[in-house]
């Protein structure tokens, strides 16, 4: 599967169509980092509006000393692009490893402009670990331009043409650079197709994962790992995509004996509570990470480094398989002085395992929380296992409050955000199903998700009407999310995770598509779930909030009532299904309060709280957009998609009435096969039952949703017993009735007709069709105050067509024709049960029915 990208070497390499890096973009980088960099330096964290977070002091290298100074000098010298003084890093030397080195050792990490993000993160993450000793590789020339400006420890690593791929063989190339294509002249010169152009432009290289110029990038890594321990260093490997929290020195001391300590892909650990050393089950079949690892420079490392690098020509793949195939030879046996470092390659190096706990992926840490169970700080996280390519990575590490925005992402603007998702309870013994009911455990999981995405539409739907921006509430999942299929709705290494777990964003939407295509799609501006958690976001947004909650209890459509809660939150009660242009007026005076927290307390549905928009135009492009941004569920096993007849990925989707619609709507097909003969129905009886329902889903509750989806008018009531007929009892009517209906056709189509539905179909409707119509009156009698007080679908004299139309006599008129129409429903399907079912119990059904 295609998701595979998103392990180990994805980090670096996934550089999908970057484009060119102008100096507009590089200044933006720089302004950034210097805006982030001055807070750092500065040991303040003091914001415009006088409010606070808290970044904290984090340790700064020589090259931040000069706080934002940094950026503002690096302005300075991007806008000379044109003279051509655009500063870059130096070339790879012994004595420049030498300048930033500790205890002989240096961490070595690779950035190209696809990321220079994430670089600006992990540069600001090192930092507040106090480490001193890294150094960056910049693969093209404007992240050399980028990270020279602002004076950060870097070299440039350029072939002849600017591109990422200094030495490094194509895949038909030998590991000496000559060519074993048409090409043969030997020269091992990169081809102009895949390399970049010194300004960064690619040309027609491809860098997506798996393709040539990934490739390159990613077997860059280990050529300079080969020069760099020539020279004798000790080495931390460190991809971007990785959150340093603690320096990982120290573990070359405690493993003395080996000679690389890895990480790992694997999401468990075996070793008891308490024991803090490498994994147990570490050996060289391990699926270890080449994303992270401490190589410590003996003569059996170098040889070994050298080995894995010759096959950069001559391994079609990437390096992490290469190393698999490289060290995963020969006998497993344990040093004598320390059991859990083991011989691999044929017995001529020794290795460890760092345990998953100390060196974390993205699932350890930020689902599984091994760390918070076993009570360890990790050294690092890995942002692997995740979904959505580097925008998933970016919101998994937004999740975790790993990932630095400016300030501005915090402290401007204002939001919107669910008060509390109201969700399915979880059966009691649900973490003890067995993998028997996997299947049930998805069907689950979806119908949860499907109910909470349907809430979180709400509060998107009033954060776009109400230009403010949309912060996530907390979803709660009962199902992993993993590319290989799932066992007992979990990873296979983590079967004792405790469900619901709190889904990461990447789970469920794809964080690239908030806000493009805005032309055809509404844009959304999306705050992760932790936001209003964040240290950084100020208490002029935390404390600013206002809860919304629609009530039916309020009783009218045009007013609202404040309340307060136990803890002294203020509470304002607004009518229930307004769509937003009735709700600015209402809310108007509140637009001080910097976060809205829409509330379905008073409500008896969710859907029953807000109306979304008036226009169609804008409610369509909305509604692109929910399906744009929904990710999917991902993975059944094979055998069982194929005998359940279920896809293995499932496409998340937002519902709330459109199933509904479209079901109602098609039902006029039916007026249509009575009028050409296809049926026997009767065409005026057909018209009339199709006509009412009908009107009453379009020309009521769309037109009135609020009154129409939250009221009910009691007809008996006795004590703690009330009888009501409400938008429940409708639905119920209608859909008993269409069940039966149609299940009777089936049958009858297939030549068969059951008696149980035959009984059923002419006698059921002697209670449903009372209580559907009766429920369709009752819509009416809710929808007609706000109809009469809004004049909706009314024109009104004089007007340039000197014609007037009061939709409120309409829809009296409506309603008198109810009187003749339903008696003239009713008797004829007595008729039909007379006929049917009269006069010689079930034989005579039976007779009939033959």
């Amino acid at each position: 599967m295609q998701e595979k990208d998103e392990q180990g070497e994805q980090g670096l390499a996934d550089t999908n169509d970057p484009g060119p890096q102008s100096a507009s973009r590089l200044a933006a980088a720089a302004a950034k980092w210097a805006s982030l960099t001055s807070v750092a330096a500065a040991g303040s964290d003091r914001l415009e509006d006088g409010e606070h977070s808290s970044v904290g002091p984090v340790v700064v290298h020589d090259f931040g000393s000069a706080g934002a100074a940094a950026g503002s000098s690096s302005l300075a010298r991007f806008a000379a692009e044109e003279a051509g003084t655009f500063p870059k890093c130096p070339p790879l030397t012994e004595a420049l490893l030498h300048s930033v080195a500790k205890d002989n050792a240096v961490m070595l990490a690779l950035l190209n402009s696809a990321q220079q993000d994430f670089g600006l993160n992990w540069l600001k993450h090192v930092q507040q670990a106090g480490l001193s000793y890294f150094m960056v590789a910049a693969l093209d020339a404007n992240t050399s331009a980028l990270l020279a400006g602002l004076k950060v420890p870097c070299f440039e690593y350029l072939d002849k043409v600017g591109s990422a791929s200094q030495g490094v063989p194509s895949s038909n190339q030998d590991a000496s650079g000559n060519s074993s294509s048409s090409d043969s002249s030997g020269s091992g010169k990169v081809s102009s197709s895949s390399s970049s152009t010194a300004g960064g432009s690619r040309g027609s290289s491809n860098f997506a994962w798996g393709q040539e110029g990934w490739r390159r990038v990613v077997w860059t890594k280990v050529l300079i790992l080969r020069q760099v321990v020539d020279w004798g260093f000790n080495v931390v490997f460190s991809d971007m995509d990785v959150i340093w929290m603690r320096d990982p020195l120290p573990l070359f001391q405690l493993h003395p004996h080996a000679d690389i300590l890895w990480s790992t892909d694997v999401s468990r650990t075996d070793n008891p509570p308490g024991d803090m050393g490498l994994e147990m089950w570490g050996d060289m079949k391990t699926n270890f990470n080449t994303g992270v690892y401490l190589l410590r420079n003996t003569p059996a490392s170098v040889s070994w480094v050298h080995a894995w690098a010759a096959m950069a020509g001559t391994y079609k793949g990437a390096t992490q398989p290469a190393a698999y195939n490289l060290t995963r030879v020969g006998p497993v046996t344990s040093h004598p002085k320390d059991p859990r470092v083991r011989t691999a390659w044929n017995g001529g190096i020794y290795f460890g395992v760092v345990p998953t706990y100390h060196f974390s992926n993205g699932h350890v840490f930020l689902v599984q929380k091994m760390h918070e169970k076993i009570g360890t700080t990790p050294y690092e996280v890995h942002l692997t296992w995740t979904y959505n390519g580097l925008a998933g990575k970016r919101a998994r590490a937004r999740d975790a409050m790993l990932w630095i925005d400016d300030d501005a992402y915090y402290s401007q603007g204002s939001f919107v955000t669910i008060d509390k998702l109201q969700i399915p309870q979880m059966p009691a013994d649900y973490n003890n199903w067995t993998h028997d009911r996997n299947e049930e455990m998805v069907q689950f999981h979806l119908a949860s998700i499907h109910s909470q995405l349907a809430q979180a539409s709400l509060g998107m739907a009033m954060a776009v009407g109400f230009k403010r921006a949309f912060v996530s509430p907390k979803f709660m999942c009962y199902c992993e999310r993993i590319w290989h299929a799932v066992k007992k709705c979990r990873m296979w290494e983590a079967q004792d995770e405790q469900f619901p777990i709190q889904c990461p964003t990447d789970y469920l939407f794809d964080p690239d598509h908030w806000q493009d295509d805005p032309d055809h799609m509404t844009p959304i501006d999306f705050r992760e779930p932790s936001f209003l958690d964040n240290p950084r976001t100020p208490d002029s947004v935390k404390k600013s909030v206002l809860v919304i909650q629609p009530s039916a209890a309020l009783g009218c459509t045009d007013c609202t009532r404040e309340e307060r809660r136990p803890d002294g939150q203020l509470v304002l009660l607004v009518p229930p299904g307004l769509r937003a242009k009735y709700l600015v007026r209402l809310l108007e005076p509140y637009y001080k309060y910097r976060v809205w927290r829409l509330s379905f307390e008073g409500v008896t549905q969710p859907s029953e709280a807000y109306a979304g928009f008036a226009c169609a135009g804008v409610a369509k492009k909305f509604d692109r957009r929910m399906e744009h941004v929904t990710s999917y569920w991902c993975c059944r096993w094979r055998e069982d998609s194929i005998k359940l007849g279920k896809p293995e990925k499932e496409q998340l989707r937002i519902e709330v009435e459109v199933p509904l619609k479209w079901a109602q709507t098609a039902a006029v097909l039916e007026v249509v096969h009575s009028a050409l003969g296809i049926v026997r129905s009767p065409v005026a009886i057909t018209a009339t039952q199709v006509a009412s329902r009908l009107w009453i889903l379009w020309g009521i509750i769309h037109l009135v949703p609020g009154p129409t989806t939250s009221g009910a008018v009691t007809i008996f009531e006795s004590g703690s017993l009330k009888a009501q007929l409400s938008l429940v009892t409708l639905l119920t009517a209608w859909s008993l009735s269409e069940i039966i209906r149609y299940s009777f056709f089936a049958f009858k189509e297939l030549g068969l007709q059951p008696y149980l539905l035959l009984w059923l179909r002419y006698t059921g409707f002697i209670l449903l069709y009372p209580l559907g119509v009766s429920s369709e009156l009752t819509m009416v009698w809710l929808a007609l105050p706000t109809i009469k007080r809004r004049r909706l679908l009314s024109m009104d004299l004089p007007n340039p067509l000197n014609f007037g139309f009061d939709y409120y006599i309409v829809c009296w008129l409506v309603v008198l024709a109810y009187l003749p129409g339903f008696p003239q429903l009713y008797t004829y399907m007595l008729a039909q049960r007379r006929k049917l079912l009269g006069g010689g119990g079930r034989g005579a059904a039976k007779a009939k029915a033959q």
